[in-house]
């Protein structure tokens, strides 16, 4: 009985020691410990070959450790493959060699923990339904994101395009402004030039009236020398003179040459003329060199001193006449003054171009300064 047992039970034995020396092998690699030759195992280094027989057999053989794929004897060399658990019905997995035999169950078929009678569950097919239920949640989870990212990508774009179209209008309105307010500011400079030149013509007509008033439009240059040397020598007296002079050829009362408020302005007015023709004449003997120069322009000229002491004459009358018939002397002579003053700038800058351009002006009209 006993020698018809002895032949399973060297198969069984035979099995047995096959499956301990597999252990911890992953499938897809095993080809290197195939028995080559037969009884013989190259170390993975390649330095060494042991007897097939000490393949996981609790003792650190090769110098790298892959003897014992199995068990933890290598554990504590570095290159060392580990263990892997087949994990049937699941996915395998890899653990490190010092977790085989240490009665904690890594594996979820329990491997790693055959000889020590730890009790491990196979808990892999529980392990692979939960997997799965965690992948396909993952992918819903990654769908969901996907689409939300789809989502917020084309809500972004949309917002930039909507952006670029608005700075892209407000650019096109920053340039129709540009050439707006480029256009206005021609337009202004234009009406203020233009306003300017019809300022300045109608000033300028307006002492060629105010000349042609008081006849100073017809008088000759000596005439207007006379009326000059008057100022120059009599004064105050010579203004008055030639004030009522002329309201006396436009049929208006003279003016009282005694009468407080009328000396004053007039004798204002003269000392003015006088400075300012004392300065002129200065000015003009500086200048004498350059006169033959502005020949032509002297008639011209003649013509706009003569407006310019007309309208200084008309406001010497109109200061005098104002302190005469004012019932308030001080206002009267107040008014009086401040028209003395802008008298004597225009007399001034008149009599300055008139001794500037007269001598060649007067010299080609046959007549002296």
């Amino acid at each position: 009985m006993l020698l018809r047992l002895l032949p399973v039970a060297l198969l069984a034995l035979a099995a047995e020691s096959v499956d301990q020396q597999s252990r911890g092998i992953d499938p897809r690699s095993a080809e290197p410990y195939a028995s080559q030759p037969p009884g013989v195992f190259r170390c993975l280094s390649g330095k060494q070959t042991i007897p097939f027989t000490q393949l996981n057999d609790e003792f650190c053989d090769c110098d790298d450790g892959s003897d014992e794929p199995g068990t933890s004897a290598c554990s504590a060399v570095p290159t060392a493959p580990g263990f892997f658990c087949l994990n049937e019905g699941h996915a395998g997995t890899w653990i490190k060699s010092s977790r085989v035999g240490d009665f904690v169950c890594d594996c979820c078929d329990g491997s790693d923990e055959l000889e020590t009678g730890a009790g491990c569950a196979n808990t892999c097919a529980a392990d692979a339904v939960a997997a799965a239920a965690a992948a396909k949640a993952g992918a819903a989870e990654l769908t969901a994101g996907l689409q939300k990212k789809a989502e917020m990508v084309g809500a972004a774009a949309k917002h930039v395009g909507d952006k670029l179209g608005q700075l892209t209008s407000k650019a096109r309105e920053k340039k129709s402004l540009e050439i707006r307010i480029a256009t206005l500011v021609e337009q202004k400079r234009r009406m203020e030039l233009a306003e300017k030149q019809e300022g300045e013509q109608a000033a300028k007509k307006k002492d060629l009236q105010i000349a042609s008033s008081l006849g100073l439009d017809t008088l000759s240059a000596e005439a207007l020398r006379t009326l000059v040397v008057g100022v120059l020598r009599d004064g105050s007296a010579a203004v008055v003179n030639h004030t009522n002079t002329l309201r006396a050829a436009a049929g208006q009362r003279p003016l009282d040459p005694t009468m407080a408020p009328v000396q004053r302005a007039a004798a204002s007015a003269a000392t003015g003329i006088s400075t300012q023709l004392l300065a002129a004449c200065d000015a003009t003997e500086k200048a004498a060199g350059e006169a033959a120069k502005s020949a032509q322009q002297g008639a011209a000229d003649c013509e706009e001193a003569r407006a310019s002491a007309a309208s200084a004459l008309r406001d010497v009358s109109s200061a005098a006449a104002a302190a005469r018939a004012g019932e308030d002397a001080s206002k009267g002579l107040q008014d009086a003054e401040t028209m003395m003053s802008d008298a004597i700038e225009k007399a001034a800058q008149g009599l300055k171009a008139v001794r500037q351009h007269t001598a060649c002006a007067c010299a080609s009209s046959g007549r002296l300064l």
